[in-house]
């Protein structure tokens, strides 16, 4: 690690030094090599009172690497401080980006020793008054990498670990490493589909990218670009829309957390007839009665309806795909004795489905709801028109729910299950329930959800079962705790 950082510190030392700026940046580099150089000289004073109190070479090698990350750190951040100044600015020259080229190419082995991350933060941040590129492309795919890694684990201070200031310099000097970090988090929720919603929340946080995106407005509104287009892209896929979902939670929490003089920052990204709708979507439902609730959805799809002539289909999408919990509550409020409220949250679902048609979906989302309660189902192919999956899914867990919440047998949506489910596709889909409807539930609905799912887990012997990953099992133990502990 010493001679690597020894590299570094002889590539600051001019071939031709012209300026004043360069000499002395010569006549420092030069110094500090025959300084620590010294440390290493059985001749000098200082080792041997060092030996006598029991410092050995080692010590002296790891006190003249900091010392030779400290003063690296400074000289950069005093050609940060000065890049004002005309000598500093005769430094940014292409010749300039070649030795800081250099410099990054001869840093990268060292990118996953924690203590040279101020080194890598200070080249990033450097970087980017060049106007050309002068970081090396191994250092930078390395820092890609590392950043890869850091998804697939939970924690920020593990050894290989990127610095929440590594980070933010990163994204902010280059943006493919933004877009990298977004696609990393979309192939873990793809790769982990049944991961949960506070372990995916976790491992967000973890990467620093809410953080940073709270701290930088730019930041949000690069990410929120990129999850658009995905969105489009991919016709509202179930993993982006449970990736833009996580993300706007965690973004509302760290603005929580970092108090609400950052609140401004995503706020007035918003277009300004969209404000009110994004007002009347931040409430929460919990805090609302039931009639409130019911009467809040009505208003919620009349101001919907209203603004889908008015603005742009993508934003008016997009905002609403951000708080998903106001669609979660229409699927589950589409049960309603009520024909009014009932209506407004079929046209509410149907529109969420296919934003670009409207209440294409409402009338076989109607009839679909009628068959789950009289339990009497049409074979799909007899069906007029048939919804996706995925909503029939949505719409049996709003049913399930509701069954729980109302002390009814939950072994009768066993049947509405496509018919080649298994008993893991029931655990799943139990799983699910809780984790979108816990509140709902109520306690007595949990419990009868708790009930069934050790059942469950019981027959299927889910220790051994080979298709139960390990985010299933987590979950599985994580809700049946309770009731082994009573």
């Amino acid at each position: 690690m010493y001679d690597v950082l020894l590299r570094c510190v002889l590539e600051l030392i001019p071939t031709k030094p012209q300026t004043a700026l360069e000499k002395r940046a010569a006549q420092w580099a030069q110094a500090l090599i025959r300084k620590t150089t010294s440390y290493f000289n059985q001749q000098n004073p200082c080792s041997r009172v060092a030996g006598l109190v029991g410092y050995g070479t080692g010590d002296f090698h790891e006190f003249a690497i900091q010392q030779l990350i400290k003063s690296i750190c400074q000289k950069l951040e005093a050609l940060v401080r000065e890049k004002d100044d005309q000598e500093a600015r005769n430094v940014l020259t292409d010749d300039a980006a070649d030795t800081f080229q250099d410099i990054s190419a001869k840093v990268t082995p060292l990118l996953k020793i924690p203590s040279c991350q101020s080194v890598v933060e200070r080249l990033l941040h450097y970087s980017r008054f060049f106007s050309c590129p002068s970081l090396s492309e191994s250092f930078l795919s390395a820092l890609l990498e590392i950043q890869a890694e850091q998804f697939n684990s939970i924690g920020d201070n593990q050894t290989g670990h990127l610095s929440e200031s590594c980070c933010l310099a990163l994204w902010s000097c280059y943006l493919p490493g933004l877009e990298h970090a977004v696609m990393c988090f979309i192939q873990i929720l793809s790769r982990r589909p049944h991961i949960s919603h506070s372990d995916a929340m976790k491992l967000l946080i973890s990467s620093h990218l809410p953080k940073a995106c709270c701290d930088d407005p730019s930041l949000y509104m690069g990410v929120d670009q990129i999850l658009r287009r995905l969105l489009v892209s991919t016709d509202g896929s179930p993993v982006i829309l449970k990736a833009i979902y996580i993300f706007q939670c965690c973004c509302y929490q760290e603005e929580t957390v970092t108090a609400a003089k950052q609140n401004h920052q995503t706020n007035h990204l918003v277009p300004s007839n969209l404000t009110l709708l994004k007002a009347m979507l931040q409430i929460y439902p919990s805090v609302l009665s039931s009639s409130q609730l019911e009467a809040h959805l009505k208003t919620l799809w009349i101001h919907i309806s209203n603004l889908i002539e008015e603005v742009p289909i993508l934003d008016l999408w997009s905002l609403v795909v951000k708080h998903q919990h106001w669609y979660h509550q229409a699927l589950l409020h589409a049960f309603s004795i009520e024909p009014s409220v009932k209506d407004s949250c079929c046209s509410f679902i149907a529109w969420f489905q296919n934003p670009t048609t409207k209440d294409v979906f409402k009338n076989p989302i109607n009839d679909f709801i009628k068959c789950l309660i009289s339990q009497e189902f049409l074979p799909k192919k007899d069906r007029t028109q048939s919804l996706t999956q995925a909503l029939e899914i949505q719409l049996l867990m709003a049913h399930g729910a509701t069954l729980a919440k109302d002390g009814k047998d939950l072994t009768l949506l066993s049947s509405c299950l496509p018919a080649d489910k298994t008993a893991v596709d029931e655990v799943i889909f139990l799983l699910e329930v809780l984790d979108l409807y816990s509140n709902e539930l109520g306690m007595a609905g949990r419990q009868a959800v708790h009930n069934l799912l050790g059942k469950l887990a019981l027959e299927v012997s889910l220790g051994n079962d080979l298709n139960v990953t390990a985010d299933i099992r987590c979950r599985l133990d994580f809700h049946l705790q309770p009731s082994d502990n009573g």
